[in-house]
């Protein structure tokens, strides 16, 4: 009696097994032996040889992209200490400050930008001396300031030298760049 019981639990199993196989997935890719191996087949007895899948495939929706934010154009303006190195150049081993202000464009009276810094180069290296800036967004009275030392002049020799200022920019401001040749003379 025993045995029986347990034939007969086997065959139940088997049976379940057979029943269910497939149900647990939401896609079926099974593929037909190709002619070459058609009488060599290998699939387990009791199991489908359909090619037929069905898939359910649920694409999510996607928001519409807002377009991107036009930025303010923007531009670097010296002040008439950077005129006078362009023009008449510095003097080797005495200080110099370089004053420079962002303005939005089109150009317009009091369209300073305000709170914003700018990075200064000298023949493509990071300026030295010391970045400054002055001013407050409330009294949006803004300049940076490329201030050189006496000690930061004597390092340059004489002669023409690359000035590059650029303001990287943001969300709301697009970048800009400002590039002019100073020179460095003695006394």
């Amino acid at each position: 009696m025993k045995r029986q019981i347990a034939i007969g639990l086997m065959l139940g199993l088997m049976i379940f097994s057979v029943l269910t196989a497939g149900c647990t997935s939401n896609v079926s890719n099974t593929t037909s032996p190709s002619p070459s191996n058609a009488s060599k087949s290998t699939q387990p007895i009791g199991t489908s040889t359909s090619t037929s899948s069905v898939v359910t495939v649920t694409v999510p929706t996607t928001p519409t992209p807002t377009p991107p934010q036009q930025q303010i154009a923007t531009k670097i303006e010296g002040d008439k200490y950077v005129s006078i190195a362009m023009s008449s150049g510095i003097i080797r081993g005495q200080p110099y400050t370089f004053g420079f202000s962002i303005f939005t464009l089109p150009e317009t009276p009091g369209r300073i930008l305000c709170g914003q810094y700018i990075n200064f180069y000298i023949d493509g290296a990071p300026a030295g001396g010391s970045w400054q800036r002055s001013g407050s967004d409330a009294s949006c009275f803004a300049s940076d300031f490329l201030v050189l030392s006496a000690q930061d002049t004597a390092k340059l020799s004489n002669g023409a030298h690359t000035l590059v200022v650029d303001y990287l920019g943001g969300n709301t401001y697009a970048p800009s760049h400002f590039e002019g040749t100073f020179y460095v003379r003695t006394g």
